[in-house]
C-alpha cells in the first residue's frame, strides 16, 4: 500500500460537489476529504441517500465522510463530474443553474466529445477543467469502493479563465491527490489516453478478457489497427503523436494494469452502456471528414453500442 502523505484543504472549508457515486468519483472523494477541512457533497439522482460510503485498500477500510446536496438551491463554487461520458451533458445542465459565475468545473472520464458540448454553456468566468487518472478503482457495492492501482493523476485547463487560475486549482488538488501533473497540452494528453483507450478498452470487452490479455500475440492485428486508424486521424488534426510510443504505451498500460478488467468490459459484462460511442465512436465520426477508413473502429463500434 502507498504511503499517503499530509493533506492541506484545496481551499479553506472548501465544499466540493461531485456528480453520481461512481468508483472513481467515491476515490476522489476520499482524497478531497482525508486529513483536510474539505467537505465533499454528492449531487445524486432521485431519492438516493446512501448515508455511508468506504473506502478499501488492501486490508484497510475506510470511512469516506460524505455529505448530499439535496438543496436544489444551493450554489456550486467547485464542481467535479466524474460520470460515463454519455452521462456529462444530461449531468453539467441538471445543475447549471446553481453555479456560480466563478465556478471551476473539472470533467473527469474516458473518451472525448464532451467538452465541445460543455463549453457554449458556459458563462465568461466560470473555468473549464479536464482531469485524467491512471489510478484504478471499482465498487463491488454500491456505497465501497475498491482502491486497484496507484498511478498519475493530469489536470489541465480548457478555457481561458482556467488557464488565469490553473497554478491555483493545481496546488489545492495535489495537496489532496497523490501523483498530480499539470498539463500545458491538455489536447494532446487527452487524445494520447483516447488512443491507449482505443487499444484496450472495446477488446478487453469484446473478447471478456483481463488488459494483460491482450499481450498475446493474438490480438496484435486488432491492436495495432485500431490504434492505427486513431492516428491517422489524430494526425489530421493536428495531433503531434507518435505511433510507434503510442503504441508501446499502450502496451505498458495493458502491463501495469494486467490483473484489471477496463471499465467497459464491466459496463458490457453487467449490459450496462459503455462508452464506445466517445471512444471509437469519436474516431469514426471524425474521420468521415477527411475520408479515412475506419472499419475496425467501426466493427468494435457496432459490437459494443
Amino acid at each position: 500500500m502507498q504511503k499517503e502523505k499530509n493533506r492541506t484543504s484545496l481551499i479553506p472549508s472548501s465544499k466540493i460537489h461531485i456528480v453520481g457515486k461512481g468508483a472513481i468519483g467515491l476515490l476522489l472523494s476520499h482524497y478531497l476529504t482525508k486529513n483536510t477541512s474539505n467537505s465533499v457533497s454528492l449531487c445524486l439522482r432521485g431519492n438516493q441517500k446512501e448515508t455511508t460510503f468506504n473506502y478499501q485498500n488492501n486490508t484497510l477500510i475506510e470511512q469516506i465522510a460524505l455529505t448530499h446536496s439535496e438543496k436544489n438551491n444551493e450554489s456550486i463554487h467547485f464542481l467535479i463530474i466524474p460520470t460515463k461520458s454519455y452521462d456529462v451533458l444530461t449531468a453539467f445542465l441538471s445543475i447549471k443553474d446553481r453555479l456560480t459565475n466563478n465556478a471551476v468545473i473539472i470533467l473527469c472520464h474516458n473518451g472525448m466529445g464532451t467538452i465541445e458540448q460543455i463549453k457554449p454553456h458556459l458563462i465568461e468566468n466560470q473555468s473549464l477543467f479536464f482531469l485524467t487518472t491512471t489510478m484504478g478503482a471499482y465498487k463491488p457495492k454500491p456505497n465501497h469502493v475498491i482502491h486497484t492501482g496507484f498511478g498519475t493523476s493530469t489536470l489541465g485547463p480548457i478555457n481561458q479563465p482556467a488557464i488565469n487560475n490553473r497554478k491555483m486549482i493545481f496546488k489545492a488538488l495535489s495537496n489532496c491527490i497523490p501523483q498530480m501533473v499539470l498539463s500545458r497540452n491538455i489536447k494532446q494528453l487527452l487524445w494520447r489516453k483516447l488512443m491507449i483507450n482505443i487499444a484496450i478498452n472495446p477488446l478487453s470487452a469484446i473478447y471478456n478478457v483481463k488488459n494483460g490479455a491482450l499481450n498475446q500475440p493474438r490480438f496484435a492485428l486488432e491492436v495495432f489497427q485500431l490504434l492505427h486508424e486513431a492516428y491517422l486521424v489524430a494526425q489530421n488534426e493536428g495531433i503531434d503523436i507518435s505511433f510507434s510510443k503510442t503504441l508501446n504505451l499502450a502496451y505498458a498500460v495493458m502491463s501495469t494494469t494486467a490483473k484489471n478488467y477496463s471499465s467497459m468490459n464491466r459496463d458490457h459484462n453487467l449490459g450496462k452502456l459503455t462508452e464506445i460511442s466517445a471512444i471509437s465512436g469519436y474516431i469514426v465520426e471524425l474521420a468521415k471528414q477527411y475520408n479515412i477508413e475506419t472499419p475496425y473502429n467501426k466493427y468494435v463500434l457496432l459490437k459494443l453500442l
